[in-house]
């Protein structure tokens, strides 16, 4: 995809800027998905890791956080087992 934006944009698919562009993008992605999966981890948030950030704010500020909609997948037997604990 960011050889086909170079080439596009710049007349190149080896330009710099579309791919810093995607490393940038990629790199905050697993960044944020590597902090979730450690505070859901250590906070022990039931359901998925998307929780993780919105329920570390709300344990901080004292307001409940708005409830994230996980996507139903195999691990949704997991999910129900730690709910129940």
């Amino acid at each position: 995809m960011a050889a086909g934006i170079g080439w596009l944009a710049f007349g190149s698919a080896n330009h710099w800027l579309p791919g810093f562009a995607l490393w940038l993008w990629l790199t905050y992605t697993f960044l944020h998905l590597g902090l979730s999966f450690v505070l859901a981890v250590i906070m022990a948030t039931p359901g998925c890791e998307m929780r993780a950030i919105p329920g570390l704010f709300g344990r901080l500020t004292g307001h409940s956080a708005d409830e994230h909609g996980c996507p139903a997948t195999f691990i949704t037997a997991i999910d129900n087992w730690e709910r129940g604990r």
